[in-house]
């Protein structure tokens, strides 16, 4: 699959969708958190820059709220251009950064509006899984040219612990919707409107799925970038939590007193599988990958 195809999904409406909600969704979030908390999210991140020693002018990609710009500039001497989509969370990362020697635009990650080797370092952190595959090449392609050879490249990302269990879910969660939508479609129902909207935003069908750090190894070694290290850690999610939030959103919609019923149930069932479980706490898995930019690029 080639320029062709990227290009597509580029102009895709269901892709250029799921971006403007992303925006709006981290707007939103924007105006609920305080700085002190994106703060102590910039602490629990700094320790993975001060042991590399990071200097010049640094891109953060999809900084969103400036966590990881405050991290790197509290661990190094630089200065930090840090971009995003979504111009609430830009006016967080603004009050956060305020006094530093950060700069901060509104761009896209897929049309960088820099220079060709204008950065000593890039930055990604918890972005490139919000894009299907295509495009997250084309963001690293971008990066490769607009890093500096011999310059590092960081990205902090969810992986999947079993790839090939994850890529069998992924798979068989399109199957299930897909049958859903044929069996309603041969019965004479229109899946247009809401429900179309919801499969746009909602379903694994029209998702983009684990990002595999194999294949992201893979990516940068062809993009004409040497991987220098790979440190895997764990994040703890509160199980009861979550599931105090999913009840929450729900609350907050338009149910039929059965559909009600039913998701109430369904909360229900799954807090006595955490406790039979015994798994309130579980430890989900992040890669934080250190790479340079070759002298020269691939071919």
């Amino acid at each position: 699959m080639g320029g062709g195809h990227e290009e597509a999904i580029l102009r895709s409406p269901i892709y250029m969708a799921k971006k403007l909600h992303e925006a709006e969704r981290f707007g939103r979030r924007a105006r609920e958190l305080k700085p002190r908390q994106v703060v102590e999210s910039a602490r629990k991140r700094a320790t993975s820059y001060k042991e590399l020693s990071l200097s010049g002018l640094i891109l953060d990609v999809g900084c969103g709220y400036g966590p990881d710009a405050l991290a790197i500039l509290e661990a190094s001497p630089c200065e930090v251009v840090g971009f995003d989509i979504s111009l609430g969370a830009l006016e967080l990362a603004k009050e956060v950064l305020k006094g530093r020697r950060a700069y901060l635009l509104a761009a896209d990650a897929t049309d960088m509006p820099f220079k060709d080797r204008a950065f000593d370092v890039v930055n990604i952190s918890y972005m490139l899984h919000h894009h299907p595959w295509l495009i997250v090449k084309r963001i690293i392609s971008e990066v490769a040219r607009i890093l500096k050879p011999g310059g590092k490249l960081t990205i902090r990302e969810p992986c999947p612990r079993d790839e090939k269990d994850a890529l069998l879910n992924e798979i068989r969660g399109i199957l299930h919707e897909l049958q859903a939508l044929r069996e309603l479609s041969e019965g004479g129902h229109d899946i247009s409107g809401p429900l179309r909207d919801f499969l746009h935003l909602g379903s694994h069908m029209l998702g983009f799925g684990n990002l595999y750090l194999t294949a992201l190894k893979g990516l940068l070694a062809s993009s004409g970038f040497r991987v220098v290290k790979v440190e895997l850690f764990e994040e703890e999610r509160d199980l009861l939590a979550l599931l105090r939030r999913a009840e929450e959103r729900y609350k907050a919609l338009s149910f039929s007193e059965a559909e009600e019923e039913f998701i109430r149930y369904r909360l229900e069932d799954l807090r006595h599988k955490v406790e039979a479980l015994g798994a309130r706490v579980v430890r989900e898995l992040r890669a934080f990958i250190v790479a340079v930019r070759e002298q020269r690029g691939p071919g």
